[in-house]
Protein backbone atom coordinates (compact mmCIF):
# COMPACT_ATOMS: atom_id res chain seq x y z
CA UNK A 1 0.00 0.00 0.00
CA UNK A 2 1.47 3.58 -0.69
CA UNK A 3 2.06 5.59 1.98
CA UNK A 4 0.39 9.14 2.73
CA UNK A 5 -2.94 7.80 1.93
CA UNK A 6 -6.49 7.63 3.27
CA UNK A 7 -5.59 3.79 3.93
CA UNK A 8 -3.04 5.59 7.02
CA UNK A 9 -6.28 6.31 8.77
CA UNK A 10 -7.66 2.77 9.17
CA UNK A 11 -7.18 0.53 12.34
CA UNK A 12 -3.78 -1.10 12.09
CA UNK A 13 -4.90 -4.41 12.25
CA UNK A 14 -6.99 -3.79 9.87
CA UNK A 15 -4.30 -2.70 7.38
CA UNK A 16 -1.95 -5.59 8.62
CA UNK A 17 -4.81 -8.23 7.32
CA UNK A 18 -6.07 -6.37 3.94
CA UNK A 19 -2.16 -6.40 3.18
CA UNK A 20 -0.86 -9.93 4.48
CA UNK A 21 -4.12 -12.06 4.61
CA UNK A 22 -5.95 -10.76 1.75
CA UNK A 23 -2.56 -10.04 -0.13
CA UNK A 24 -4.28 -6.62 -1.47
CA UNK A 25 -1.53 -3.97 -3.21
CA UNK A 26 -3.44 -0.78 -3.12
CA UNK A 27 -7.08 0.08 -2.54
CA UNK A 28 -9.33 0.58 -5.98
CA UNK A 29 -10.35 4.33 -6.17
CA UNK A 30 -13.94 4.20 -4.51
CA UNK A 31 -12.48 2.22 -1.36
CA UNK A 32 -9.90 4.94 -0.69
CA UNK A 33 -12.31 7.79 -1.04
CA UNK A 34 -14.82 6.21 1.28
CA UNK A 35 -12.38 6.29 4.11
CA UNK A 36 -12.51 9.60 5.20
CA UNK A 37 -15.95 10.14 5.54
CA UNK A 38 -17.13 6.53 6.53
CA UNK A 39 -14.40 7.24 9.77
CA UNK A 40 -16.01 10.85 10.10
CA UNK A 41 -19.74 9.21 10.79
CA UNK A 42 -21.13 11.06 7.71
CA UNK A 43 -23.96 9.73 5.98
CA UNK A 44 -22.72 8.71 2.66
CA UNK A 45 -23.94 7.09 -0.94
CA UNK A 46 -20.99 5.30 -2.64
CA UNK A 47 -21.49 4.89 -6.05
CA UNK A 48 -19.34 2.41 -8.87
CA UNK A 49 -20.24 -0.32 -11.18
CA UNK A 50 -21.15 -3.51 -10.57
CA UNK A 51 -18.03 -5.52 -9.13
CA UNK A 52 -16.50 -1.95 -8.24
CA UNK A 53 -15.70 -3.10 -4.59
CA UNK A 54 -18.97 -0.75 -3.16
CA UNK A 55 -19.21 -3.51 -0.24
CA UNK A 56 -15.35 -3.03 0.51
CA UNK A 57 -15.89 0.46 0.80
CA UNK A 58 -18.04 0.52 3.17
CA UNK A 59 -17.41 -2.10 5.41
CA UNK A 60 -13.63 -1.52 5.74
CA UNK A 61 -13.65 1.72 7.74
CA UNK A 62 -16.79 0.08 9.78
CA UNK A 63 -14.53 -2.49 10.92
CA UNK A 64 -11.62 -0.03 11.76
CA UNK A 65 -14.59 2.19 13.99
CA UNK A 66 -15.24 -0.92 15.41
CA UNK A 67 -11.84 -1.32 16.51
CA UNK A 68 -10.44 2.12 17.19
CA UNK A 69 -14.11 3.37 19.04
CA UNK A 70 -14.56 -0.08 20.78
CA UNK A 71 -18.21 -0.84 19.20
CA UNK A 72 -19.92 -4.08 20.95
CA UNK A 73 -22.85 -6.05 20.36
CA UNK A 74 -25.03 -5.69 17.12
CA UNK A 75 -23.35 -2.27 15.60
CA UNK A 76 -23.80 -2.51 11.90
CA UNK A 77 -26.37 -3.61 9.61
CA UNK A 78 -26.16 -4.64 6.10
CA UNK A 79 -29.44 -4.38 3.96
CA UNK A 80 -29.97 -6.09 0.77
CA UNK A 81 -32.92 -6.02 -1.50
CA UNK A 82 -32.60 -9.96 -2.31
CA UNK A 83 -31.74 -12.86 0.03
CA UNK A 84 -29.60 -14.25 -3.08
CA UNK A 85 -27.22 -11.19 -3.02
CA UNK A 86 -27.47 -11.63 1.15
CA UNK A 87 -26.10 -15.24 0.77
CA UNK A 88 -23.11 -14.17 -2.10
CA UNK A 89 -21.85 -11.88 0.21
CA UNK A 90 -21.78 -13.43 3.97
CA UNK A 91 -18.62 -15.66 3.25
CA UNK A 92 -16.67 -12.73 1.96
CA UNK A 93 -17.81 -10.59 4.94
CA UNK A 94 -17.19 -12.97 7.43
CA UNK A 95 -14.35 -13.74 6.32
CA UNK A 96 -13.41 -9.81 6.87
CA UNK A 97 -14.85 -10.06 10.00
CA UNK A 98 -13.04 -12.82 11.75
CA UNK A 99 -9.65 -11.59 10.84
CA UNK A 100 -10.36 -8.68 13.27
CA UNK A 101 -11.90 -10.82 15.70
CA UNK A 102 -15.39 -9.79 14.77
CA UNK A 103 -18.66 -11.95 13.75
CA UNK A 104 -20.71 -11.60 10.80
CA UNK A 105 -23.94 -13.57 10.69
CA UNK A 106 -27.43 -13.60 8.21
CA UNK A 107 -30.89 -13.39 8.64
CA UNK A 108 -33.42 -13.64 5.93
CA UNK A 109 -36.71 -15.73 5.42
CA UNK A 110 -34.53 -19.11 4.73
CA UNK A 111 -32.47 -18.85 8.03
CA UNK A 112 -33.55 -21.54 10.53
CA UNK A 113 -34.95 -20.96 13.72
CA UNK A 114 -32.09 -22.48 15.58
CA UNK A 115 -29.70 -19.57 13.72
CA UNK A 116 -32.16 -16.78 14.72
CA UNK A 117 -32.43 -18.02 17.96
CA UNK A 118 -28.72 -18.45 18.42
CA UNK A 119 -28.27 -14.45 16.87
CA UNK A 120 -30.75 -13.32 19.53
CA UNK A 121 -28.81 -15.03 22.00
CA UNK A 122 -25.24 -14.13 20.89
CA UNK A 123 -25.68 -11.01 18.92
CA UNK A 124 -23.23 -10.59 15.72
CA UNK A 125 -21.40 -7.15 15.11
CA UNK A 126 -22.52 -7.25 12.08
CA UNK A 127 -25.63 -8.67 10.38
CA UNK A 128 -26.65 -9.09 6.56
CA UNK A 129 -30.53 -8.86 6.61
CA UNK A 130 -33.08 -7.62 4.41
CA UNK A 131 -35.94 -4.68 5.43
CA UNK A 132 -38.55 -7.84 6.22
CA UNK A 133 -36.97 -9.67 8.38
CA UNK A 134 -35.74 -6.22 10.79
CA UNK A 135 -39.78 -5.95 10.85
CA UNK A 136 -39.36 -9.38 12.02
CA UNK A 137 -37.33 -8.60 14.53
CA UNK A 138 -39.27 -5.87 15.80
CA UNK A 139 -42.68 -7.34 16.39
CA UNK A 140 -41.65 -10.87 17.26
CA UNK A 141 -42.25 -12.05 20.99
CA UNK A 142 -38.94 -13.88 20.90
CA UNK A 143 -36.82 -11.38 20.37
CA UNK A 144 -36.02 -8.06 22.25
CA UNK A 145 -35.38 -5.15 20.41
CA UNK A 146 -34.44 -2.87 22.53
CA UNK A 147 -31.52 -4.84 23.66
CA UNK A 148 -31.11 -6.35 20.16
CA UNK A 149 -30.54 -2.96 18.49
CA UNK A 150 -29.33 -1.07 21.51
CA UNK A 151 -25.58 -1.17 20.74
CA UNK A 152 -26.23 -0.36 16.30
CA UNK A 153 -24.08 2.35 15.17
CA UNK A 154 -24.67 1.92 11.17
CA UNK A 155 -26.61 0.78 8.40
CA UNK A 156 -25.70 -0.05 5.11
CA UNK A 157 -27.95 -0.29 2.66
CA UNK A 158 -26.83 -2.36 -0.18
CA UNK A 159 -28.83 -1.76 -4.39
CA UNK A 160 -30.22 1.59 -2.72
CA UNK A 161 -31.53 1.95 -5.95
CA UNK A 162 -33.62 -0.71 -6.06
CA UNK A 163 -35.32 0.75 -2.92
CA UNK A 164 -35.94 4.25 -3.79
CA UNK A 165 -39.39 5.68 -4.25
CA UNK A 166 -41.54 2.50 -4.08
CA UNK A 167 -43.23 0.31 -1.17
CA UNK A 168 -40.35 -1.66 -0.08
CA UNK A 169 -37.96 1.78 0.09
CA UNK A 170 -40.73 3.68 2.03
CA UNK A 171 -40.78 0.41 4.57
CA UNK A 172 -37.07 0.48 4.49
CA UNK A 173 -37.08 3.85 6.07
CA UNK A 174 -39.76 3.09 8.14
CA UNK A 175 -37.98 0.22 10.24
CA UNK A 176 -34.75 2.22 10.35
CA UNK A 177 -36.39 5.02 11.78
CA UNK A 178 -37.74 2.32 14.63
CA UNK A 179 -34.28 1.39 14.93
CA UNK A 180 -32.67 4.25 15.44
CA UNK A 181 -35.58 5.16 18.28
CA UNK A 182 -34.40 1.92 20.09
CA UNK A 183 -30.86 2.86 19.82
CA UNK A 184 -31.37 6.23 20.91
CA UNK A 185 -28.77 7.73 18.77
CA UNK A 186 -28.19 8.62 14.98
CA UNK A 187 -27.25 5.68 12.88
CA UNK A 188 -24.92 6.70 10.36
CA UNK A 189 -26.25 5.79 6.77
CA UNK A 190 -24.46 3.94 4.00
CA UNK A 191 -25.88 3.27 0.46
CA UNK A 192 -24.47 1.31 -1.83
CA UNK A 193 -25.50 1.89 -6.27
CA UNK A 194 -24.96 1.47 -9.43
CA UNK A 195 -24.13 5.06 -10.99
CA UNK A 196 -26.96 7.49 -11.25
CA UNK A 197 -28.07 10.53 -12.83
CA UNK A 198 -28.95 12.08 -9.27
CA UNK A 199 -27.19 10.77 -6.39
CA UNK A 200 -27.61 13.59 -3.99
CA UNK A 201 -31.28 13.34 -4.15
CA UNK A 202 -31.10 9.62 -3.34
CA UNK A 203 -28.67 9.94 -0.22
CA UNK A 204 -31.36 12.85 0.68
CA UNK A 205 -34.05 10.51 0.41
CA UNK A 206 -32.27 7.67 2.41
CA UNK A 207 -31.37 10.83 5.28
CA UNK A 208 -34.04 12.53 5.03
CA UNK A 209 -34.17 14.39 8.79
CA UNK A 210 -30.97 14.17 10.11
CA UNK A 211 -28.28 17.02 9.85
CA UNK A 212 -25.09 14.67 10.28
CA UNK A 213 -22.96 15.71 6.72
CA UNK A 214 -23.55 13.99 3.51
CA UNK A 215 -21.37 12.94 1.10
CA UNK A 216 -21.51 11.35 -2.16
CA UNK A 217 -18.33 9.16 -3.12
CA UNK A 218 -18.11 8.61 -6.58
CA UNK A 219 -14.49 8.53 -8.29
CA UNK A 220 -15.59 9.16 -11.47
CA UNK A 221 -18.10 12.15 -10.59
CA UNK A 222 -21.46 12.23 -9.48
CA UNK A 223 -23.34 11.77 -12.82
CA UNK A 224 -23.74 8.23 -14.72
CA UNK A 225 -21.62 7.77 -17.30
CA UNK A 226 -23.06 6.10 -20.86
CA UNK A 227 -24.60 2.95 -20.35
CA UNK A 228 -22.78 0.11 -22.43
CA UNK A 229 -25.31 -2.41 -24.33
CA UNK A 230 -25.40 -4.29 -27.29
CA UNK A 231 -29.52 -4.00 -28.84
CA UNK A 232 -29.97 -7.45 -31.27
CA UNK A 233 -33.42 -8.69 -32.34
CA UNK A 234 -33.93 -12.62 -32.62
CA UNK A 235 -37.55 -13.23 -33.33
CA UNK A 236 -38.25 -15.80 -30.25
CA UNK A 237 -37.30 -17.46 -27.40
CA UNK A 238 -36.33 -20.41 -29.36
CA UNK A 239 -33.72 -18.41 -31.01
CA UNK A 240 -32.61 -16.29 -28.05
CA UNK A 241 -32.01 -19.87 -27.05
CA UNK A 242 -29.56 -20.27 -29.77
CA UNK A 243 -27.80 -17.16 -29.48
CA UNK A 244 -27.26 -17.66 -26.07
CA UNK A 245 -26.09 -20.63 -25.43
CA UNK A 246 -23.08 -19.81 -28.67
CA UNK A 247 -22.45 -16.44 -26.79
CA UNK A 248 -19.61 -16.28 -24.18
CA UNK A 249 -19.03 -20.08 -23.87
CA UNK A 250 -17.13 -20.93 -21.15
CA UNK A 251 -18.08 -18.10 -18.66
CA UNK A 252 -21.17 -17.50 -16.58
CA UNK A 253 -23.97 -15.68 -18.15
CA UNK A 254 -27.20 -14.03 -16.65
CA UNK A 255 -30.59 -13.37 -18.59
CA UNK A 256 -33.60 -11.47 -17.07
CA UNK A 257 -36.85 -11.81 -18.43
CA UNK A 258 -40.03 -9.80 -17.72
CA UNK A 259 -41.69 -13.10 -16.47
CA UNK A 260 -41.58 -16.24 -15.19
CA UNK A 261 -43.69 -17.64 -17.79
CA UNK A 262 -40.70 -16.09 -20.08
CA UNK A 263 -37.86 -17.46 -17.45
CA UNK A 264 -39.31 -21.24 -17.61
CA UNK A 265 -39.52 -21.13 -21.70
CA UNK A 266 -36.20 -19.42 -22.03
CA UNK A 267 -34.25 -22.24 -19.38
CA UNK A 268 -36.60 -24.88 -21.23
CA UNK A 269 -34.77 -23.87 -24.78
CA UNK A 270 -30.87 -23.59 -23.34
CA UNK A 271 -30.87 -27.14 -22.12
CA UNK A 272 -32.03 -28.41 -25.34
CA UNK A 273 -29.04 -26.24 -26.43
CA UNK A 274 -27.05 -27.93 -24.70
CA UNK A 275 -26.25 -25.13 -22.28
CA UNK A 276 -25.81 -25.85 -18.49
CA UNK A 277 -28.92 -23.94 -17.23
CA UNK A 278 -30.31 -22.60 -13.71
CA UNK A 279 -33.28 -21.03 -12.68
CA UNK A 280 -34.20 -18.42 -10.09
CA UNK A 281 -37.77 -16.82 -10.06
CA UNK A 282 -40.35 -16.49 -6.66
CA UNK A 283 -42.13 -19.77 -7.42
CA UNK A 284 -39.78 -22.16 -7.64
CA UNK A 285 -38.78 -24.10 -4.17
CA UNK A 286 -36.24 -23.07 -2.01
CA UNK A 287 -33.24 -26.18 -2.94
CA UNK A 288 -34.40 -24.98 -7.02
CA UNK A 289 -33.11 -21.36 -5.97
CA UNK A 290 -30.19 -22.07 -3.64
CA UNK A 291 -28.66 -23.84 -7.15
CA UNK A 292 -29.24 -20.69 -9.28
CA UNK A 293 -27.13 -18.97 -6.35
CA UNK A 294 -24.28 -21.79 -6.33
CA UNK A 295 -24.33 -21.09 -9.96
CA UNK A 296 -24.05 -17.09 -9.77
CA UNK A 297 -21.16 -17.40 -7.74
CA UNK A 298 -19.49 -20.51 -7.92
CA UNK A 299 -20.07 -21.80 -11.72
CA UNK A 300 -18.14 -20.33 -14.64
CA UNK A 301 -19.38 -21.99 -18.15
CA UNK A 302 -23.54 -21.78 -17.22
CA UNK A 303 -26.43 -19.73 -18.13
CA UNK A 304 -28.78 -18.12 -15.43
CA UNK A 305 -32.11 -17.37 -16.38
CA UNK A 306 -34.17 -15.33 -13.48
CA UNK A 307 -36.94 -12.58 -13.55
CA UNK A 308 -36.00 -8.96 -13.26
CA UNK A 309 -34.41 -8.96 -10.07
CA UNK A 310 -33.38 -12.54 -9.34
CA UNK A 311 -36.72 -12.34 -7.06
CA UNK A 312 -37.57 -11.26 -3.62
CA UNK A 313 -37.85 -14.57 -2.80
CA UNK A 314 -41.33 -14.46 -0.75
CA UNK A 315 -42.67 -18.54 -1.71
CA UNK A 316 -47.22 -17.04 -0.60
CA UNK A 317 -49.07 -15.84 3.01
CA UNK A 318 -51.49 -16.24 5.16
CA UNK A 319 -54.41 -14.39 6.53
CA UNK A 320 -52.79 -11.55 8.99
CA UNK A 321 -53.24 -12.01 12.46
CA UNK A 322 -53.21 -16.20 13.26
CA UNK A 323 -49.42 -15.77 12.73
CA UNK A 324 -48.14 -12.77 14.64
CA UNK A 325 -48.97 -10.05 11.40
CA UNK A 326 -46.67 -11.90 9.12
CA UNK A 327 -48.08 -9.84 5.80
CA UNK A 328 -45.51 -7.37 7.42
CA UNK A 329 -42.71 -9.53 6.94
CA UNK A 330 -43.24 -9.73 3.14
CA UNK A 331 -43.56 -8.21 -0.14
CA UNK A 332 -46.33 -9.07 -2.16
CA UNK A 333 -49.71 -10.91 -1.13
CA UNK A 334 -50.40 -13.91 -3.34
CA UNK A 335 -53.14 -16.40 -3.99
CA UNK A 336 -53.06 -20.00 -2.37
CA UNK A 337 -50.76 -21.66 -4.57
CA UNK A 338 -50.21 -25.65 -4.95
CA UNK A 339 -46.93 -26.83 -3.73
CA UNK A 340 -45.78 -29.42 -6.89
CA UNK A 341 -43.54 -32.38 -5.37
CA UNK A 342 -41.64 -34.81 -7.28
CA UNK A 343 -41.51 -37.67 -4.58
CA UNK A 344 -40.69 -35.63 -1.62
CA UNK A 345 -38.50 -33.20 -3.25
CA UNK A 346 -40.63 -29.56 -3.60
CA UNK A 347 -39.71 -28.33 -7.13
CA UNK A 348 -41.86 -24.88 -6.58
CA UNK A 349 -45.42 -23.29 -6.35
CA UNK A 350 -48.44 -22.61 -8.78
CA UNK A 351 -51.69 -21.78 -9.60
CA UNK A 352 -54.36 -24.16 -9.15
CA UNK A 353 -55.52 -23.05 -12.28
CA UNK A 354 -52.55 -24.93 -13.84
CA UNK A 355 -54.65 -28.23 -13.25
CA UNK A 356 -57.63 -26.99 -14.71
CA UNK A 357 -56.76 -25.38 -17.62
CA UNK A 358 -55.97 -27.74 -20.53
CA UNK A 359 -56.71 -29.23 -23.79
CA UNK A 360 -57.52 -33.16 -23.00
CA UNK A 361 -54.89 -35.65 -21.89
CA UNK A 362 -52.18 -35.17 -19.19
CA UNK A 363 -51.57 -32.32 -17.79
CA UNK A 364 -47.57 -31.21 -18.03
CA UNK A 365 -45.73 -28.26 -16.35
CA UNK A 366 -42.89 -26.45 -17.34
CA UNK A 367 -41.30 -25.45 -13.93
CA UNK A 368 -37.49 -25.16 -13.14
CA UNK A 369 -37.19 -25.46 -16.97
CA UNK A 370 -37.78 -29.39 -17.07
CA UNK A 371 -41.15 -30.32 -17.77
CA UNK A 372 -43.33 -32.50 -15.62
CA UNK A 373 -46.88 -34.35 -16.07
CA UNK A 374 -49.15 -33.96 -13.13
CA UNK A 375 -49.98 -37.61 -12.19
CA UNK A 376 -52.17 -36.93 -8.78
CA UNK A 377 -53.54 -33.61 -7.30
CA UNK A 378 -54.21 -33.87 -3.63
CA UNK A 379 -56.76 -30.69 -3.48
CA UNK A 380 -57.09 -30.75 0.54
CA UNK A 381 -53.52 -30.42 1.30
CA UNK A 382 -52.60 -28.22 -2.39
CA UNK A 383 -50.02 -30.79 -3.73
CA UNK A 384 -49.79 -31.94 -7.13
CA UNK A 385 -47.71 -34.95 -7.44
CA UNK A 386 -45.83 -34.81 -10.89
CA UNK A 387 -43.70 -37.32 -12.71
CA UNK A 388 -40.70 -36.46 -15.35
CA UNK A 389 -41.69 -36.73 -19.12
CA UNK A 390 -40.34 -35.76 -22.25
CA UNK A 391 -43.67 -34.33 -23.23
CA UNK A 392 -43.32 -30.17 -24.00
CA UNK A 393 -44.78 -28.67 -20.92
CA UNK A 394 -46.86 -25.19 -20.28
CA UNK A 395 -46.01 -22.49 -18.31
CA UNK A 396 -48.09 -22.64 -15.27
CA UNK A 397 -48.45 -18.61 -15.07
CA UNK A 398 -50.33 -16.51 -17.19
CA UNK A 399 -49.16 -12.26 -16.03
CA UNK A 400 -51.22 -9.64 -16.96
CA UNK A 401 -49.20 -6.88 -19.77
CA UNK A 402 -46.92 -4.73 -17.58
CA UNK A 403 -47.58 -0.97 -16.64
CA UNK A 404 -44.58 0.45 -18.89
CA UNK A 405 -43.46 4.04 -17.38
CA UNK A 406 -44.45 7.16 -19.16
CA UNK A 407 -40.83 8.04 -20.04
CA UNK A 408 -39.90 4.21 -21.36
CA UNK A 409 -43.18 4.79 -23.83
CA UNK A 410 -42.01 8.28 -24.62
CA UNK A 411 -38.28 6.81 -25.84
CA UNK A 412 -40.63 4.10 -27.54
CA UNK A 413 -42.45 6.84 -29.29
CA UNK A 414 -38.72 8.63 -30.36
CA UNK A 415 -36.97 5.87 -31.89
CA UNK A 416 -40.01 5.18 -34.44
CA UNK A 417 -39.90 8.76 -35.06
CA UNK A 418 -36.53 8.96 -35.30
CA UNK A 419 -34.90 5.70 -35.93
CA UNK A 420 -32.29 6.37 -33.36
CA UNK A 421 -31.26 3.46 -30.30
CA UNK A 422 -29.10 5.28 -28.72
CA UNK A 423 -26.83 1.96 -28.13
CA UNK A 424 -24.72 0.19 -30.75
CA UNK A 425 -27.18 -2.42 -32.63
CA UNK A 426 -26.59 -5.70 -34.56
CA UNK A 427 -27.12 -5.46 -38.50
CA UNK A 428 -30.58 -7.38 -37.58
CA UNK A 429 -31.73 -5.02 -34.79
CA UNK A 430 -31.57 -2.16 -37.44
CA UNK A 431 -33.61 -4.21 -40.11
CA UNK A 432 -36.36 -5.02 -37.70
CA UNK A 433 -36.38 -1.27 -36.48
CA UNK A 434 -36.82 -0.62 -40.08
CA UNK A 435 -39.93 -2.63 -40.80
CA UNK A 436 -41.43 -1.60 -37.66
CA UNK A 437 -40.68 2.08 -38.39
CA UNK A 438 -42.42 1.45 -42.24
CA UNK A 439 -45.56 0.73 -40.28
CA UNK A 440 -45.56 3.26 -37.78
CA UNK A 441 -44.25 6.00 -40.41
CA UNK A 442 -47.18 8.47 -39.05
CA UNK A 443 -45.45 8.68 -35.26
CA UNK A 444 -43.88 12.19 -34.61
CA UNK A 445 -42.40 13.14 -31.49
CA UNK A 446 -43.77 16.12 -30.63
CA UNK A 447 -47.49 14.76 -30.48
CA UNK A 448 -50.50 12.08 -29.90
CA UNK A 449 -52.09 10.60 -32.77
CA UNK A 450 -55.88 9.71 -33.64
CA UNK A 451 -55.35 6.94 -35.88
CA UNK A 452 -57.79 5.00 -37.75
CA UNK A 453 -56.39 1.70 -38.73
CA UNK A 454 -57.21 -0.19 -41.95
CA UNK A 455 -59.80 -2.54 -39.82
CA UNK A 456 -61.63 0.94 -39.03
CA UNK A 457 -60.39 0.81 -34.81
CA UNK A 458 -60.22 4.01 -33.67
CA UNK A 459 -56.97 4.50 -31.51
CA UNK A 460 -55.50 7.50 -29.57
CA UNK A 461 -52.00 7.03 -29.49
CA UNK A 462 -50.63 8.64 -26.84
CA UNK A 463 -46.98 6.95 -25.91
CA UNK A 464 -47.91 7.70 -22.43
CA UNK A 465 -48.19 4.37 -20.34
CA UNK A 466 -50.91 2.05 -18.52
CA UNK A 467 -51.12 4.44 -15.71
CA UNK A 468 -51.82 7.44 -17.38
CA UNK A 469 -53.60 6.14 -20.21
CA UNK A 470 -56.16 4.34 -17.43
CA UNK A 471 -57.07 8.19 -16.07
CA UNK A 472 -56.98 9.84 -19.87
CA UNK A 473 -59.46 6.98 -20.86
CA UNK A 474 -61.97 7.84 -17.59
CA UNK A 475 -61.76 11.60 -19.36
CA UNK A 476 -62.42 10.26 -21.98
CA UNK A 477 -65.99 8.62 -20.31
CA UNK A 478 -68.44 8.13 -23.59
CA UNK A 479 -65.92 8.79 -26.50
CA UNK A 480 -63.80 5.43 -25.00
CA UNK A 481 -64.88 1.87 -26.43
CA UNK A 482 -66.66 0.67 -23.22
CA UNK A 483 -65.80 -2.96 -24.10
CA UNK A 484 -61.79 -1.96 -24.61
CA UNK A 485 -58.83 -1.86 -21.73
CA UNK A 486 -56.16 0.51 -22.32
CA UNK A 487 -53.10 -0.54 -23.20
CA UNK A 488 -49.40 0.79 -22.62
CA UNK A 489 -49.53 3.00 -25.68
CA UNK A 490 -53.10 3.93 -26.67
CA UNK A 491 -56.70 4.12 -25.78
CA UNK A 492 -59.18 2.69 -28.45
CA UNK A 493 -61.63 4.94 -28.57
CA UNK A 494 -65.67 4.89 -30.45
CA UNK A 495 -65.77 4.31 -34.25
CA UNK A 496 -66.53 7.97 -35.68
CA UNK A 497 -65.60 10.16 -32.73
CA UNK A 498 -63.28 12.75 -34.52
CA UNK A 499 -60.23 15.13 -32.60
CA UNK A 500 -62.41 18.24 -31.61
CA UNK A 501 -64.93 15.76 -30.26
CA UNK A 502 -62.16 14.66 -28.08
CA UNK A 503 -60.56 17.92 -27.45
CA UNK A 504 -63.37 19.36 -26.53
CA UNK A 505 -64.40 16.45 -23.72
CA UNK A 506 -61.02 16.08 -22.14
CA UNK A 507 -61.37 20.35 -21.64
CA UNK A 508 -64.60 19.72 -19.96
CA UNK A 509 -63.52 16.78 -18.26
CA UNK A 510 -60.01 18.70 -17.14
CA UNK A 511 -62.23 21.84 -16.31
CA UNK A 512 -63.99 19.99 -12.93
CA UNK A 513 -62.20 19.76 -9.62
CA UNK A 514 -62.21 15.67 -9.68
CA UNK A 515 -60.50 15.37 -12.92
CA UNK A 516 -58.33 12.42 -13.25
CA UNK A 517 -59.78 10.76 -10.13
CA UNK A 518 -61.14 7.46 -11.74
CA UNK A 519 -63.78 5.29 -9.94
CA UNK A 520 -61.88 2.00 -7.57
CA UNK A 521 -64.45 -1.43 -7.42
CA UNK A 522 -64.74 -2.18 -4.13
CA UNK A 523 -62.89 -5.41 -4.55
CA UNK A 524 -59.65 -3.77 -5.42
CA UNK A 525 -59.72 -1.84 -2.45
CA UNK A 526 -60.08 -5.58 -0.79
CA UNK A 527 -57.44 -6.74 -2.45
CA UNK A 528 -54.81 -3.48 -1.35
CA UNK A 529 -52.45 -5.18 1.82
CA UNK A 530 -53.99 -3.76 4.86
CA UNK A 531 -56.80 -2.56 3.47
CA UNK A 532 -58.95 -3.64 6.66
CA UNK A 533 -56.83 -1.56 8.48
CA UNK A 534 -57.28 1.52 6.89
CA UNK A 535 -60.31 4.38 6.03
CA UNK A 536 -62.03 3.33 3.13
CA UNK A 537 -61.45 6.41 1.12
CA UNK A 538 -57.61 6.89 2.62
CA UNK A 539 -57.16 2.88 0.50
CA UNK A 540 -59.27 4.01 -2.18
CA UNK A 541 -57.36 7.37 -2.59
CA UNK A 542 -53.57 5.27 -2.31
CA UNK A 543 -55.02 3.18 -5.13
CA UNK A 544 -55.53 5.92 -7.26
CA UNK A 545 -51.89 7.48 -6.95
CA UNK A 546 -50.23 4.15 -7.67
CA UNK A 547 -52.78 3.34 -10.91
CA UNK A 548 -52.63 6.86 -12.04
CA UNK A 549 -49.58 9.20 -13.54
CA UNK A 550 -50.68 12.78 -13.16
CA UNK A 551 -47.32 13.97 -14.82
CA UNK A 552 -47.97 11.91 -17.96
CA UNK A 553 -51.45 12.98 -17.78
CA UNK A 554 -50.28 16.43 -18.21
CA UNK A 555 -47.94 16.23 -21.18
CA UNK A 556 -50.41 14.54 -22.97
CA UNK A 557 -52.95 16.77 -22.72
CA UNK A 558 -50.95 19.80 -23.42
CA UNK A 559 -49.80 17.94 -26.78
CA UNK A 560 -51.90 18.43 -30.28
CA UNK A 561 -53.68 15.73 -31.32
CA UNK A 562 -53.36 14.80 -35.33
CA UNK A 563 -55.43 12.45 -37.39
CA UNK A 564 -54.07 9.73 -39.25
CA UNK A 565 -55.79 7.49 -41.37
CA UNK A 566 -54.32 4.48 -42.94
CA UNK A 567 -55.37 3.40 -45.91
Amino acid sequence: MSRESAFDRLHPALQHHIVNSLGWTSLRPLQERAIPPVLDGDHALLLAPTAGGKTEAAVFPLLSRMLTEGWSGLSVLYVCPIKALLNDLELRLRTYGTLVGRRVDRWHGDVGAARRRAILQERPDLLLTTPESIEVMLVSSRSEPRVLFRDLQAVVVDELHAFAGDDRGWHLLAVLERVRRLAGREIQRLGLSATIGNPRALLDWLAPASSRPRRVVAPGGDAAGPASAHLDHVGSIRNAAKVISALHRGEKRLVFCDSRAGVEALSAELRQCGAETFVSHSSLALDERRRAEEAFSQSRDCVIVATSTLELGVEGERAFGRRHFMELMSVFTSEPLFSVRHGRTELGLVHPLSFHVHRGGPVVLLLAGRSWEVSHVDWNHRIAYVKVTTEKGRSPWVAPGIPLSFDLCRAIRRVLAEGSFGVEASQRARIRLDEIRQDFSWVDATDTAMVRDRTGANRWWTFAGLRANTVLGELSGPLRLPTAREDNLWIRLRDGVGIEELKLRLHRATSDATAGVFPIADDAVDSLKFSACLPRKLAARTLRQRGSDARGVRACLREPIRQVTLG
